[in-house]
């Protein structure tokens, strides 16, 4: 079905699982407005390599994912098999920006966050542009830690890709 926005599809998402691929695609009507940020994608039922999700404009557009969180705009809080993708026609062209606004010194863009007992594992982030507030405030683009952000990984986060994004105003 169509949402409202990626907050409502990852809702129902935790609610039923995967049984197949699943792909969020961002459509020209987009607008971050209304999200509630984190937005965090817990382990969902059914994931696999086969039974993935993927979060990605779609043809022909560019999508902006922008808010303010004291920890991060997306949080992969022990998913598995996650792609968030910013090209928009299946190539490396980056039509994706996600921008955390926060000016607190311990948020990220994206965040992959091991819980207690699971670790976040086999996640891609590619193809994008994150941007965080200051390269004084925004402890990374991307982060991949514990429970706690910038925390030792309770269990490993492990087989995670991150290729061709530019990230900007973090340290």
């Amino acid at each position: 079905p169509n949402f409202v926005n990626l907050t409502a599809a990852n809702t129902d998402l935790g609610n039923r699982g995967v049984s197949g691929p699943v792909i969020f695609e961002l459509q020209s009507n987009y607008s971050s407005t209304g999200e509630t940020f984190p937005i965090a994608i817990n382990t969902f039922s059914g994931a696999s390599s086969t039974n993935t999700l993927t979060i990605k404009p779609g043809s022909g557009v560019t999508s902006t994912i922008s808010g303010s969180s004291s920890v991060a705009i997306i949080k992969l809080n022990g998913a598995d098999y996650v792609t968030i993708d910013g090209s928009n026609n299946g190539t490396t062209t980056k039509n994706l920006n996600i921008t955390n606004t926060n000016s607190g010194t311990s948020s990220a863009v994206v965040w992959l966050a091991s819980t207690a007992s699971d670790g976040a594992t086999n996640n891609t982030v590619k193809n994008s542009t994150l941007t965080g507030n200051a390269s004084t405030t925004t402890l990374g683009g991307i982060v991949s830690s514990g429970s706690t952000i910038g925390a030792v990984a309770e269990v490993a986060n492990s087989a995670n890709t991150y290729q061709n994004n530019t990230i900007s105003l973090s340290y």
